[in-house]
């Protein structure tokens, strides 16, 4: 295991440990750190915001199917899903993510299709119906609505029928080419038909495409992703472009407090850090990670994948933004740049 590989493995175990207190920490009233020391004032404001809303729920949460609105959706349309209803499952993953995350009420409002009473095969929904719930999300006059789930992205209300309609197309294609039988779809390949719909909030190595691929592998309708998948979205084939945010920012940070260099240059070398961290978790490598896997698993139903790595690499970003006390920057609409998950 490299050096880098090390203090990662280290720094994304107190991650998914302030994850498990906050996953199984009934309020706010059973909290008390030691605010002697830093640390433990960081660890207070960070619990503290993290139990403040369901949206700050959603983005401090480190388990992945711990926070608000994945506990919501899993809740509300349970997998597996049945053959006959895929269609309609994979359209209702795909507009809760991309209009809904981190809003209770507007995740409530969007809820189209539940297991499985209300489910007809593969008949189109009423888009202009939904069009329409949506556009009441953003503010009166405005021509864009803000999810500040995902930090900077917004959509143009314009470009809404165009979403649903490609959204709609690209999972009926997707259910009409799973087979009951294995394997599954691969990860990359399912993120490939997705980007080939051009939705203006699906970019190429934007968080949108990552997160939605990564939902879809919870229901079984896909592969999870593999290490050499989390370090495609991280480096991108064109150098002149960024990388996700999130992500990139938890890999630099871990560098710079360790005085090592994040190997952020050659997808080959972070995809070796990736395979270090996974093998650690799933060969147990001391007695502490082992127990924290084994939590995590209890938690979220399955072992912890690549998903959890790469939203545990936005969590340390995150608990660094409230170290620091940044501030968002200037909006802007789709791709990935700006993005944290």
């Amino acid at each position: 295991m490299s050096p880098f590989s090390s203090h990662l493995l280290v720094t994304l175990t107190h991650t998914f440990n302030q994850g498990l207190l906050l996953a199984t920490l009934p309020s706010l009233l059973d909290f008390s750190p030691d605010t002697s020391t830093p640390q433990g004032i960081l660890q207070q404001r960070y619990i503290t915001k993290a139990l403040s809303s369901d949206l700050h729920c959603d983005k401090l949460f480190a388990l992945r199917k711990k926070g608000a609105s994945v506990r919501y959706i899993i809740s509300t349309l349970p997998p597996p899903v049945s053959p006959d209803s895929t269609t309609k499952a994979i359209f209702q993953l795909c507009i809760w993510r991309n209009f809904a995350f981190g809003n209770a009420d507007y995740l409530e409002k969007l809820t189209l299709f539940r297991t499985p009473e209300n489910q007809d095969g593969g008949t189109a929904p009423d888009f202009d119906e939904i069009n329409t719930i949506i556009q009441t999300f953003g503010a009166p006059g405005t021509t864009k609505i803000l999810l500040p789930a995902y930090g900077q992205l917004s959509i143009v209300k314009a470009k809404i029928p165009s979403m649903l309609s490609r959204l709609w197309t690209f999972s009926t294609e997707l259910s009409s080419s799973l087979s009951p039988k294995p394997p599954l779809l691969s990860f990359a390949e399912v993120q490939k038909r997705l980007l080939e719909k051009e939705i203006p909030t699906i970019g190429a190595n934007g968080l949108l495409i990552w997160v939605i691929v990564c939902d879809l592998s919870e229901y079984a309708l896909c592969s999870p992703p593999t290490p050499k998948d989390l370090a495609n979205h991280i480096i991108p084939p064109n150098p002149k472009k960024k990388g996700p945010s999130g992500p990139t920012k938890g890999l630099q940070l871990v560098g710079a407090r360790n005085g090592v260099t994040a190997p952020l240059g050659r997808v080959g070398d972070l995809e070796s850090v990736f395979e270090d961290v996974m093998q650690a978790w799933e060969q147990g490598k001391s007695k502490e990670i082992k127990e924290m896997a084994a939590r995590c698993e209890e938690l979220q139903g399955r072992a912890l994948n690549v998903a959890d790595l790469e939203h545990g690499l936005c969590k340390i970003a995150r608990e660094e933004d409230l170290r620091v006390g940044r501030r968002g920057k200037k909006r802007t609409e789709g791709g990935g740049g700006g993005q944290r998950g």
